[in-house]
């Protein structure tokens, strides 16, 4: 059985944009070389050497139980079967969809909307244009059963611009999905423990880590139900380990805008902090991951998200180990997405949503060795 990933960070490509006011560039020494804690240019999976000895174990126990590394040779691909639930200011909306990722140029995607039978409703794609080198194509088909379809359109023009914005979301989500499949695969700025205030009161849920001023968790269990009688969220935190990560290389904020201020954004340091549970049978696994865009401000903030992965598991769940073979990364099945939003009750004025943007769970039929070519990507 296989629940894979960060699948956590597909759900976060349905949230808000950016604000202007933290659309700026990271720090940076001259010709924009990127400068970790240490004073040395940032490079990718490198710990700064001044990192304090114990934080540096636990970051590299978390990045062994995470990573899954691809060949030098190959092109990462995964393909992930999941039950979704979104919810906007209109409603909910529960479908079945598979999700095809090639990490090549900026990122070849596919979404198919699956019938509950497993039939395929419609496709939604961004890959290779073959008409014009280096450029990205968008295509979309509608099947109507029986093997009866419309044939595939390609997705250009104005009317379309909504629809090619929904397939750049799930790239940016798929290309950070890769980034906590190996982390290695970041550059590193920074890596340090937050110890929480000694006053932290889980029956508030106001968490404050490391000096920061403070994030209000969302009032809900850890199966996204407020008044539930499974652990609070908030409850959970109160005993988890939380280790964070400097990186620019996180891509869940790009949402609406242009491509030069993508570019700008992509040199800017991201907060991601990592809770992880000493007191459970997989202690290096994060249950809890904050993300803010704020690279050295706050946690809580417009933009800023809460992630609850867990239920982790393996894509053959060890069976290979007790035959000899060796033992896949563990990854969570169930996932939750909040969203920073106003809360007259919170110090801040600011707080995570008590309902979840959008709920995950995945399931067999996913792999993370795809083998998928820039040819799946094309509508013919």
């Amino acid at each position: 059985m296989f629940y894979p990933t960060a699948a956590c960070t597909l759900a976060l490509s349905l949230l808000a944009p950016l604000p202007p006011s933290v659309q700026e560039p990271a720090r940076a020494a001259a010709a924009d070389t990127l400068v970790a804690s240490d004073g040395a240019p940032a490079a990718l999976g490198r710990i700064p050497a001044d990192t304090p000895a114990e934080d540096a174990e636990r970051w590299r126990k978390m990045v062994a139980a995470l990573t899954r590394a691809v060949p030098p040779a190959e092109k990462r691909s995964f393909e992930l079967e999941v039950d979704v639930r979104v919810r906007d200011e209109r409603g909910s909306n529960d479908f079945k969809a598979r999700f095809g990722y090639l990490e090549e140029g900026e990122g070849f995607v596919r979404m198919t909307v699956l019938e509950e039978d497993g039939g395929v409703r419609q496709i939604q794609m961004r890959g290779p244009d073959p008409k014009r080198k280096g450029r990205l194509a968008y295509w979309f088909r509608r099947d109507r059963g029986d093997g009866k379809t419309d044939g595939w359109i390609r997705q250009s023009g104005t009317e379309a611009q909504s629809d090619r914005d929904a397939m750049d979301r799930f790239a940016s989500a798929s290309y950070d999905i890769a980034r906590v499949m190996d982390p290695n695969s970041m550059r590193i700025v920074r890596v340090r423990s937050l110890t929480p205030a000694a006053d932290y009161n889980p029956a508030v849920g106001f968490l404050k880590l490391g000096g920061d001023r403070g994030v209000q968790l969302p009032d809900v269990d850890v199966y996204g139900k407020r008044g539930g009688r499974a652990e609070r969220v908030a409850q959970l935190a109160a005993r988890l380990h939380w280790i964070e990560l400097g990186t620019p290389d996180f891509r869940i904020f790009e949402t609406g805008l242009d491509r030069s201020t993508r570019r700008e954004l992509r040199k800017r340091v991201k907060r991601v902090v990592f809770g992880l549970d000493p007191s459970s049978d997989r202690p290096d696994h994060p249950v809890l991951i904050l993300v803010s865009p704020y690279g050295d401000g706050s946690l809580q903030g417009p933009g800023s998200v809460l992630m609850q992965c867990t239920e982790w598991f393996s894509e053959d769940d060890y069976e290979g180990v007790r035959e000899g073979g060796t033992p896949r990364p563990r990854l969570p099945g169930r996932f939750y997405a909040y969203e920073t939003v106003e809360n007259p009750t919170s110090p801040t004025g600011m707080g995570f949503s008590s309902t979840s943007t959008a709920d995950l769970y995945l399931k067999d039929g996913s792999t993370l060795d795809a083998k998928l070519t820039p040819a799946d990507f094309v509508g013919s």
